[in-house]
């Protein structure tokens, strides 16, 4: 099927703009408006198939599994300590969609991504974290617009969220 759909696109995309099942990537060739249109795509418009053949990919990707002790997390761990270095260490934890959350997050993949968050508050007690993966107001299909990223409505709600927990840490005015 996937070989068939891409046969299509090829044939039919010079005339009619098709959804594309990637994630986000960098294009030259694509306008402005283009771009606009992904931002403020909504998941909860998606059609079944689409979903289900996204949730397949990134099953495939990951291969079942979550991990937070690996390579990236130490080349976090760095960053954080470089930043901490130079100044003001600030770290944004940002949502994903409840539909990864549903189908990916076990109660302890959940855990152990508070374990290893907590780890790297301890080893950087100077950085300043804001949980916007918390806000109950981005727990909705219709702020994200692929499985793991928030879309433009997504993205105001977690701005002013962000911003009006800056000022309450007297980092803004």
């Amino acid at each position: 099927m996937v070989g068939v759909r891409e046969k299509i696109k090829r044939l039919v995309g010079s005339v009619y703009r098709m959804e594309s099942e990637a994630g986000p990537t960098l294009s030259f060739n694509e306008t402005a408006s283009t771009r606009e249109e992904a931002k403020t795509e909504r998941i909860g418009n998606w059609p079944e198939g689409r979903m289900l053949r996204r949730l397949a990919a990134m099953r495939g990707e990951f291969q079942g599994k979550h991990t937070f002790s690996g390579p990236k997390n130490l080349a976090f761990l760095r960053m954080l300590r470089q930043a901490q270095e130079q100044g003001r260490a600030i770290v944004v934890v940002l949502p994903i969609s409840p539909v990864y959350s549903k189908e990916f997050l076990t109660p302890d993949v959940k855990r152990e991504f508070e374990e290893a968050l907590a780890k790297l508050q301890h080893r950087v007690p100077q950085a300043q974290w804001f949980r916007l993966d918390q806000l109950d107001e981005l727990n909705s299909k219709d702020y994200f617009w692929d499985l793991v990223h928030i879309n433009f409505y997504g993205q105001q709600i977690a701005t002013k969220a962000f911003l009006t927990q800056l000022r309450k840490t007297s980092i803004l005015p």
